[in-house]
């Protein structure tokens, strides 16, 4: 087994996480992860026993005693019926009790002291032997001003989290999770509301009208009891549509362009829409572009529509009647051209 070989190490037939000084927080929740699949109790390494020292002794005395009986057997300087009556079924029960007890804690102190790097064994060395509760008490005892330290970096990187340009939802979503955690490990976990700015409010904006749709039903109003599996496949279902429509659009014109383009070729009577050919002029009259972008000076066709434009610019605000009246001072600046054109062919008064 090395302990240079990286994050885990090989133990009790378990991966465990080797323990890091400066990252003592995030190596507690993994630690208490990998007994607890091990078949480890909280009560054996947390909860202290005062009579562990005796209640060991006992253990080793009963284990002692009937490893000697089995050797006087074998060897025949005893029969199986000689001897004086063995325990109550109920002192076996309660040994065997004990004994497992025993086991458990001789375990858990064997699992602990083998995820330690070689300086911090030689700490222990003053930690009795198989007591997994004193083992635990010292390394939260030493790591408590560590850990002040590193719950300030967790909130550091809680607090900047954003969705990258390239992640899905459900990624992003298990980032935060998995900073969240150690955080309420570590007895400082972030109020609902946070959490909540934080899962949902950093999103990239393709996920905004998902937001905005959520806060508006009303789903968001109280974050104590937001019901996050339904808001989770909410934001799924709205990241499958995008990437449907990102699809529809990369193979070929959307359903709506279809649609308008079927909707010209309706106007005109005949066969589909044809781009520009299909435009004509309010200002001249010929067809394949606008008015607005009619090279010709303009009629009095649409000279006529220039009051009448400065009039709703007026209406829609002091910005857009300046640009109006330019707009005007610049046509009536044409006008002379206009008249030289027109007026000779324009029909007599009566």
């Amino acid at each position: 087994m090395s302990l240079n070989s990286g994050t885990t190490i090989s133990g009790a037939g378990l991966a465990l996480p080797l323990l890091v000084a400066s990252r003592y927080a995030e190596w507690r929740p993994r630690m208490e992860t990998a007994l607890m699949r091990a078949g480890i109790a909280v009560r054996d390494y947390k909860v202290e026993n005062p009579d562990w020292a005796a209640l060991v002794e006992a253990v080793e005395t009963w284990e002692r005693a009937d490893e000697d009986a089995s050797i006087a057997y074998a060897l025949g300087r005893k029969s199986a019926s000689a001897g004086t009556a063995g325990p109550s079924p109920s002192e076996k029960e309660a040994r065997r009790a004990a004994t497992e007890a025993v086991a458990r804690g001789k375990r858990t102190y064997t699992m602990l002291y083998q995820t330690l790097p070689d300086e911090l064994r030689l700490l222990v060395a003053h930690v009795p032997q198989g007591n997994a509760f004193e083992l635990w008490s010292w390394l939260e005892k030493r790591y408590q001003s560590t850990e002040q330290d590193n719950v300030g970096d967790l909130w550091d990187q809680f607090t900047a989290m954003y969705q990258a340009d390239d992640e899905t939802f459900d990624e992003y979503k298990a980032r935060v999770d998995s900073v969240h955690r150690l955080l309420t490990h570590a007895k400082d976990k972030p109020s609902a509301g946070l959490y909540a700015h934080r899962v949902l409010w950093k999103l990239s904006s393709r996920y905004r009208p998902a937001v905005l749709a959520l806060k508006a039903s009303g789903k968001l109003k109280e974050a104590e009891k937001i019901d996050w599996n339904e808001i989770v496949a909410f934001i799924n279902n709205h990241e499958r549509s995008e990437e449907r429509l990102a699809g529809a659009d990369a193979n070929g014109p959307s359903a709506l362009s279809m649609a308008a383009t079927a909707s010209y070729g309706r106007r005109g009577g005949r066969g589909g829409f044809d781009g520009a050919s299909a435009l004509e002029c309010y200002n001249c009259g010929e067809k394949g572009h606008i008015a607005r972008h009619c090279k010709r000076p303009p009629t009095r066709r649409t000279c006529g529509r220039v009051s009448t434009r400065r009039m709703m610019a007026t209406m829609a605000g002091p910005g857009r009647a300046r640009r109006a009246a330019r707009g005007q001072a610049d046509q009536v600046a044409r006008r002379p051209h206009e008249e030289e054109e027109e007026v000779p062919n324009a029909p007599a008064r009566r």
